[in-house]
């Protein structure tokens, strides 16, 4: 996401629904790309805001996470 999004559109309650509802929420943005050396402006659809995160372990209480491997994961 743009740092412009983040700042203008993410609030706290965002961040609220999406760690106690499990909701994804997403935000629109735009940008300008050059493809083939042709310039063109896209709207992009993107998730901002996801409670699944493939790259940590979270615990039972759905709020703490560790990195994988780290030494308080029981296995």
């Amino acid at each position: 996401m743009k740092k412009n999004v983040i700042r203008r559109e993410i609030n706290h309650s965002d961040y609220r629904d999406f760690l106690f509802n499990n909701r994804k929420i997403h935000h629109q943005m735009k940008t300008i790309r050059s493809e083939r050396h042709q310039i063109s402006s896209f709207q992009l659809n993107k998730v901002s805001l996801c409670p699944f995160d493939d790259k940590r372990y979270i615990l039972n209480d759905g709020i703490t996470s560790y990195a994988y491997g780290h030494k308080k994961i029981i296995n």
